[in-house]
C-alpha cells in the first residue's frame, strides 16, 4: 500500500510560505527561472523594508559616553592615527 502524503506538513497547504521556501539556501544558479524570480523578488522586498530601518539607526546620534571615549583616543595633534 502506498504511503499517503498529508498536506498537514506542507506550509503552502496551510496558507504559509509557498513550497519553494523549502529550497532556502539553494544557489541562484541552481534554481529554476521561476524559483530565481521568486527569490529575487523576496530579496528586493526585504531590502526595501530594511533600508528605512537602517537609515533610522544610522542617523541616530552617538551616545555621549562613546563620544567621550573617542575624544580620549584622538591624538593631540588632530592628525589621526595611533598616539
Amino acid at each position: 500500500m502506498a504511503k499517503r502524503e498529508d498536506a498537514a506538513g506542507d506550509p503552502a497547504a496551510q496558507g504559509g510560505e509557498p513550497a519553494t521556501a523549502k529550497r532556502a539556501g539553494k544557489p541562484l544558479k541552481d534554481m529554476t527561472p521561476a524559483e530565481r524570480e521568486e527569490t529575487l523578488l523576496r530579496m528586493r522586498t526585504l531590502g526595501a523594508q530594511l533600508k528605512p530601518m537602517w537609515q533610522d539607526v544610522a542617523s541616530e546620534p552617538l551616545p555621549d559616553d562613546f563620544m567621550k571615549l573617542l575624544d580620549k583616543m584622538a591624538p593631540e595633534d588632530g592628525q589621526g592615527g595611533p598616539q
